[in-house]
């Protein structure tokens, strides 16, 4: 087993491999593991229930083991040796506002804390961090950042094919919302929901804008949405949220939060936009004085790197 040369914590990462909304985390962290030996990526089926000797890192005292994807049961702290940060990356904030799989993600987290199965929960910005404070857990920033070799690099010069590219889960006022906004704007939006990886990111750099809507009335925000627009040359317009480390006056279009009484006016606020705002010119900032310095390796160093030196390094 390798171990970073200054911490001396290996850095082992449990990503679901299959296709779907990890792929680009699973494809960021393999390519850092291909570079970093003291960095490890596994399926969750080969380490949650593992046996000692088909999972050693579990009693492993330098091993931070780093996982993705809801809140699943692992060892508690008496049954391991290893330190375990989970990457908590569902809604969370005003529960009045959440919906019901969300409340139901929030009742996993807080067992898992209660049951002390993870010693840190990770936040993808400050904001996500200081509420899952508020749950009685060590919590840390880790954003994912961006990757050209994973989220491709924008074609600003390439044409533009859509105007409005939208994905997303139908849940929440996206049932209404979206139907409605097709039918006003038509041909317009271009919905690509259930795609992942470059299939997502090539559609967003032949749009103009990569158009958010909440699903809940939540501050907390898309951050893979985030990555994955800042390597294309679209800008994001959407609701107001998170979006941290997006200035929300420089580097996106924020919309007002949509609700049953100014519905009526997006379609044309949307339109006015398209007319009116230079969206590659906020696109190109973006990608300039975020996606530039936010790099995976910078996130990597100067996040992650700090958690397992003060969990379990030398």
């Amino acid at each position: 087993m390798n171990y970073h040369p200054n911490t001396g914590v290996h850095y082992a990462h449990v990503i679901p491999g299959a296709w779907g909304a990890h792929v680009d985390v699973h494809a960021t962290w393999s390519k850092l593991a291909r570079i970093y030996p003291w960095i490890s990526v596994h399926e969750p089926s080969s380490v949650f229930g593992a046996s000692d000797e088909k999972f050693p890192l579990w009693n492993d005292k330098n091993a931070l083991i780093v996982v993705w994807g809801g809140v699943p049961k692992v060892r508690k702290q008496e049954n391991r040796k290893a330190r375990t940060a989970l990457v908590y990356s569902e809604a969370i904030g005003a529960q009045q506002n959440m919906l019901p799989e969300h409340l139901k993600e929030i009742e996993r987290l807080d067992k898992a804390i209660a049951e002390k199965q993870y010693d840190v929960v990770l936040g993808h910005t400050p904001w996500m961090v200081g509420e899952l404070e508020k749950h009685d857990c060590k919590s840390f920033l880790l954003p994912l950042g961006y990757d050209e070799g994973v989220y491709g690099s924008p074609r600003f010069e390439g044409p533009k094919l859509y105007d409005y590219v939208y994905y997303g889960s139908n849940v929440g006022k996206r049932l209404l919302a979206i139907p409605f906004l097709k039918n006003q704007l038509g041909e317009r939006i271009h919905d690509i929901s259930g795609c992942f990886g470059r299939l997502v990111s090539s559609e967003l750099d032949r749009s103009r804008a990569n158009l958010y809507i909440a699903h809940s009335d939540v501050q907390s925000y898309s951050t893979w949405r985030i990555w994955q627009t800042l390597g294309s040359s679209a800008a994001i317009v959407g609701e107001p949220g998170d979006s941290w480390p997006l200035d929300p006056a420089r580097h996106m279009v924020t919309l007002e939060t949509i609700d049953w009484v100014n519905a009526c006016d997006v379609p044309e606020r949307l339109m006015k936009i398209l007319q009116e705002i230079d969206l590659l010119g906020i696109a190109r900032l973006a990608y300039e004085e975020v996606a530039k310095k936010y790099t995976c390796e910078y996130c990597l160093r100067e996040f992650l790197v700090p958690v397992g030196a003060s969990l379990c390094g030398r």
